[in-house]
């Protein structure tokens, strides 16, 4: 068997058991180590600690290795975050302005956030914090989780000087289609001005479709804003955003829908309607499409508007006569039959 020795040296206020460990792992993966041992030994008279790892090898990958790499894993493990911060502002910001933005956050993320998050994502949180203005505003960023499918996600809210209502917020987020799976709440605390909570959530989707996060950002952080301010409706027709990729100002237009047809006594309830919806995505989406091309002034005046609304009426139509549940049925030719009757609308008004 073939072993390597190496002795680290590190300065005692960057030296603690989690960076040991991390240390002794990060050399052992570089060297393909099959196991390591360790020994520390506090110097006397001397701010350094010396760490001895004696690795066994599988093979001679060792000979590939050189020290500077080994250095540069040790340097990456005990940098400081929030020196790291720092310079991540001013590569960002530049000189002037990134070390006053350093000096404010720097410091201000708690160990949980930095455990989880670099320096670097910091700088995009950063960002959205920045465009708070008062306690009545939501800051948003929503992606994916990386590695994951496209229907787990996460959402990070930020939010002036106290934490969101989780008995509020998480009926919003279910009625917009998710399934909230986790939420982690951080307190950042800048040097000065207000106190932020972020409150990050890890997120299913409930429907059976594939999320693409990039062509539904900006439809949906409008619709969970107007939600939240109470400026739109919280109820499950808002699944529709996402599974539809449809703006809020349209679902709204397809739940007043909904409701005309209760006058005209389809009996249904409003959710059976908006699961029906929600179950003919395509559908949905072209009578969204439809209603538009009667009505989107952009259209006005073009001579194919009427072919466009014809051959969109027809392909509802086939994709109606597709649907086996006698009820869905009902509804779906309910929508169609009130969308061609309707003879003006103050929609498009701005």
């Amino acid at each position: 068997d073939k072993f390597v020795s190496c002795i680290v040296y590190l300065p005692r206020e960057a030296f603690n058991t989690a960076a040991r460990v991390k240390i002794q792992q990060a050399i052992g993966l570089e060297l393909d180590a099959e196991e390591s041992e360790f020994t520390t030994q506090f110097l006397p008279e001397s701010v350094l600690v010396r760490i001895h790892l004696v690795c066994q090898l599988r093979n001679k990958k060792y000979l590939q290795v050189e020290c500077y790499q080994l250095e540069s894993l040790v340097a990456n493990i005990t940098r400081d975050w929030c020196d790291g911060f720092a310079e991540e502002a001013e590569a960002y910001w530049g000189e002037r302005d990134g070390r006053a933005l350093g000096r404010q956050f720097q410091r201000a993320f708690p160990a949980a956030y930095r455990e989880l998050y670099t320096p670097l994502q910091a700088i995009g949180d950063v960002l959205l914090i920045d465009e708070l203005e008062n306690a009545g505003e939501l800051g948003i960023a929503f992606n994916n989780i990386d590695g994951e499918e496209n229907n787990y996600l996460q959402l990070k809210l930020f939010h002036w000087d106290s934490p969101l209502e989780l008995s509020d917020m998480i009926p919003m987020l279910e009625n917009l289609g998710f399934r909230v799976m986790v939420e982690h709440p951080y307190l950042i605390k800048p040097e000065t001005g207000h106190q932020i909570w972020l409150q990050d959530f890890r997120l299913s989707f409930s429907l059976d479709v594939n999320v693409d996060v990039s062509s539904v950002q900006g439809s949906f952080k409008d619709a969970l804003r107007v939600v939240w301010q109470g400026e739109a409706e919280n109820d499950s027709f808002n699944r529709l955003v996402i599974g539809a990729r449809l703006d809020w100002r349209a679902v709204a237009m397809l739940r007043l829908y909904a409701r005309y047809l209760k006058q005209l006594c389809i009996a249904y309830s409003q959710e059976f309607i908006a699961d029906t919806l929600a179950r003919h995505l395509d559908i949905t989406r072209n009578l969204v499409a439809l209603f538009k091309s009667y009505f989107d002034p952009r259209y006005a005046g073009e001579k194919s508007r009427s072919d466009r609304s014809e051959g969109l009426a027809k392909k509802i139509q086939q994709a109606v006569d597709q649907v086996e549940n006698i009820s869905e049925d009902i509804v779906l030719r309910g929508y169609l039959e009130v969308v061609e009757a309707t003879l003006r609308t103050n929609f498009f008004q701005t």
